[in-house]
């Protein structure tokens, strides 16, 4: 019997993955003189001689990608039968929650859509929004580095996380949150005699 194996990869949110960074395994049959587990391949992909049987294809690689298994990827192949498998991974788009929180002890009233939030990276949706307490406001964007800003009310000192700048993986999700805290006003008094 013949299985032939093809490893598609799709890269549209930043990933750079490749098929040979994927390890393919058939399960549940005799692989006669060939590797097993072997590197993925793109179309034509790999073709292996097996023993007929019941058998289940799986891989290991990178991670922040889905994976998703043609029909032949599993079941049976008998005597003479070739089947073809596709399996097929797709790099996650990344998500970046953004919270704004505003601390209003000292007398401010300012609000978290008084600010507007920008996102700077590759291809951010949205860009720019007014700015939302938790849960916040998720932005998808492909993997890379980004950096979030803002601008909005002044007498308001801000305290950003350390995951509102850096570099953010395929399928990874991280969370920024823009703390805004009021400023206690100032009377300075001068005594003149």
């Amino acid at each position: 019997a013949q299985l032939i194996v093809i490893k598609q990869v799709v890269n549209d949110n930043g990933g750079t993955a490749v098929a040979s960074d994927f390890l393919m395994m058939i399960n549940g049959l005799n692989v006669p003189n060939t590797a097993n587990p072997f590197p993925g391949a793109e179309a034509p992909g790999v073709n292996k001689i097996v023993d007929p049987g019941t058998y289940n294809l799986t891989e290991t690689g990178p991670s922040g990608y889905a994976a998703s298994f043609s029909a032949d990827c599993s079941g049976s192949i008998a005597v003479g039968q070739t089947k073809s498998c596709t399996v097929t991974n797709d790099d996650i788009q990344p998500q970046l929650i953004v919270i704004k929180h505003v601390e209003n002890n000292s007398g401010g009233t300012a609000v978290a859509s008084e600010w507007t939030m920008n996102v700077t990276g590759t291809s951010p949706s949205p860009a720019s929004f007014p700015g939302a307490e938790s849960p916040g406001t998720t932005v998808l964007l492909n993997a890379g580095s980004y950096n979030v800003t803002e601008a909005g009310p002044t007498g308001y000192d801000p305290t950003p996380s350390a995951e509102c700048s850096g570099s953010i993986a395929v399928g990874e999700t991280k969370t920024c949150t823009l703390t805004k805290d009021d400023q206690p006003a100032q009377l300075i008094v001068i005594k003149q005699v």
